[in-house]
């Protein structure tokens, strides 16, 4: 952490000491309210404002900032934060990208992934005056209220929505075996090579990353492989589910092994709801099948095929994506 006041890195404020019982579903399933009956012993006490943040399996995403007092059991950190630090703020920083892929990183040891206390305490990242903190730990916390209220406005007009299976709304294609695609096979750049697309293109969400490339002739041997504008491409393997829509003024290419690509039925349903169903599919599927480790690979096409999704009408589909846009563009705006 840094300290606003004195510029230098210090360790997390006050994580607080503690055993606490397992963590499973919901967080507040397994946080208990304190009473004169239930003071037992080798339980956390946390108050209202206090972060608990689990940290056996830290890949499930597991903390919450209760308006409560209570117990909480040993499988968590109650962190209270000092040093000029606004509590919001840091409930924040748990919830960022680069905290999400530092903690599953250490944690990932032979048994139970578990993060331990140096390795939180290790963590480093960037804070602003006191008084940016607390207005970037609301903006965040008003973004999540935002999401819940439409969530709840959404559940309200679920009972009209359309159950969908993924086999329906899109055609599927994964990369061709990596023995189709050796280096010995790639040649330099020129007028008359295709370009081979990687994972780093859908985790950078950027098309014009390039390192290899196939002669055109050898290009047309793998053409069940093309991918061009509008295709939908998704990282398959180590980092999965990183989505990208190639946009219009992207080149064709053929995909790698380590690719899947996405092709919309747009008459079911829109690219842009598209990409909020197939990222919460990938997310709820790793809760329940890593076993407590991350997941390595995408979904195989017999698992993922039949699942099923419920899809509103076009309207709706049309506000629900116009909403998500926004969202990405305050979140895009303040970052900045």
């Amino acid at each position: 952490m840094v300290d606003p006041r004195t510029g230098k890195y210090d360790k997390l404020p006050h994580i607080g000491p503690g055993n606490i019982e397992s963590f499973t579903g919901q967080f507040y399933d397994n946080i208990k309210t304190v009473g004169e009956e239930n003071l037992i012993s080798g339980k956390l006490h946390f108050f209202p404002g206090d972060i608990i943040y689990g940290k056996i399996n830290p890949q499930l995403g597991k903390y919450v900032l209760p308006l409560f007092e209570g117990l909480s059991s040993a499988d968590s950190y109650v962190l209270n934060s000092k040093n000029g630090l606004a509590q919001k703020y840091l409930f924040s920083i748990l919830q960022t990208k680069d905290f999400y892929k530092y903690s599953t990183s250490v944690s990932m040891r032979s048994g139970m992934p578990k993060i331990n206390r140096d390795e939180l305490n290790s963590y480093e990242f960037n804070a602003p005056s006191f008084g940016e903190q607390e207005k970037i730990g609301m903006f965040f916390n008003n973004i999540d209220n935002l999401i819940t209220l439409h969530q709840r406005k959404s559940y309200e007009k679920i009972y009209d929505w359309e159950q969908r299976k993924f086999d329906e709304m899109a055609d599927y294609k994964k990369g061709p075996f990596g023995s189709a695609l050796k280096k010995d096979i790639f040649v330099p750049k020129s007028k008359d090579t295709v370009k081979v697309y990687e994972q780093q293109n859908a985790i950078n969400k950027n098309w014009k990353l390039e390192r290899y490339f196939i002669t055109k002739d050898y290009a047309n041997q793998l053409k069940s492989f093309e991918t061009h504008a509008g295709d939908i491409i998704i990282s398959c393997a180590g980092t999965i589910g990183e989505i990208y829509e190639l946009p219009s003024n992207s080149e064709a290419g053929i995909i790698n092994q380590a690719l899947m690509r996405v092709r919309v039925n747009e008459k079911i349903v829109s690219k842009d709801l598209y990409k909020i169903i197939f990222s919460n599919m990938i997310d709820d599927f790793s809760k329940e099948h890593s076993n407590g480790s991350a997941m390595k690979n995408i979904p195989p096409f017999s698992d993922l095929k039949p699942m099923i999704a419920l899809i509103p009408n076009n309207n709706e589909q049309i506000k629900i994506s116009i909403f998500m846009n926004e969202i990405d563009n305050l979140i895009t705006l303040h970052q900045r």
